[in-house]
């Protein structure tokens, strides 16, 4: 799965290299609440992030993402309490827009994404690192020219997330 994702994002890379030299890029830049839902752990964790993307032509661009922890939960490990929280999380992607209307973007992303989620179980710890590809979909709507509300869902590679962020077009 993940060799295809890095190829699908490096086919739309080079397909997009013409448009990328004649048009304006548009930047955007959004910062936001990400819920994450650990399924093999019944875990919802919180995190803050920032995300700054540009967009090659109105269909096309690219999406970095840095999040950090903001909120952990309490899981049941064979009768243990174990507290778990996702750390840290950074992500790229390949995005694909369609402007829906002037103030109406749905988008598509596709990318790989890297973490760390450590586990304290009364004072024994564990931080474990990971990485795997990430698909999503989302709909941004502006309230003024620039600025508006981003809502997504991502999974990363089986466990989902939900974003809500404030979003900014340059």
């Amino acid at each position: 799965m993940k060799t295809y994702v890095i190829a699908a994002a490096a086919a739309c890379a080079l397909l997009a290299a013409p448009a990328v030299a004649s048009a304006e890029t548009n930047w955007y830049a959004d910062i936001g609440y990400t819920s994450v839902n650990v399924e093999e752990l019944d875990a919802n964790l919180g995190l803050g992030q920032i995300r700054v993307g540009a967009l090659f032509t109105p269909n096309l661009g690219i999406e970095g993402e840095l999040a950090l922890g903001l909120s952990d939960d309490t899981v049941d490990f064979l009768g243990t309490p174990v507290k778990v929280e996702m750390t840290s999380l950074a992500a790229g992607y390949v995005v694909l827009n369609w402007p829906v209307s002037d103030r109406i973007d749905i988008f598509m992303r596709a990318g790989y994404a890297t973490f760390e989620v450590e586990a304290d179980a009364g004072g024994g710890a564990v931080s474990e690192s990971g990485s795997d590809s990430a698909v999503g979909f989302g709909v941004k709507g502006f309230f003024t020219e620039n600025d508006g509300v981003r809502a997504d869902w991502t999974n990363y590679g089986g466990t989902d997330s939900f974003s809500i962020a404030y979003v900014r077009r340059f």
